[in-house]
């Protein structure tokens, strides 16, 4: 669980706070968008399930649905050079 929770902090990173895409996100981790959503949803995870989900008592898919949607940041995004 612990790497799910890293990847979710990276992802939120790379969309939040730097600005990226989530299909950028996506390109950048290795991930399908499906999974960069889900682990967006994660990085909004409130402390105590986040807390839950570390020490394996809540799986992954259950604290995607705990979690809620994903919001987006700004509407000025990045975008990867093709």
């Amino acid at each position: 669980a612990e790497d799910v929770i890293d990847e979710a902090r990276e992802a939120a990173r790379l969309h939040y706070q730097l600005g990226y895409g989530k299909l950028d996100v996506a390109a950048l981790m290795g991930k399908s968008p499906g999974t960069i959503d889900n682990l967006l949803r994660l990085s909004k995870l409130a402390p105590k399930l986040r807390e839950e989900l570390e020490a394996g008592r809540l799986a992954p898919t259950l604290a995607y649905l705990l979690a809620g949607p994903v919001s987006s940041p700004t509407p000025h995004k990045r975008h990867l050079a093709c």
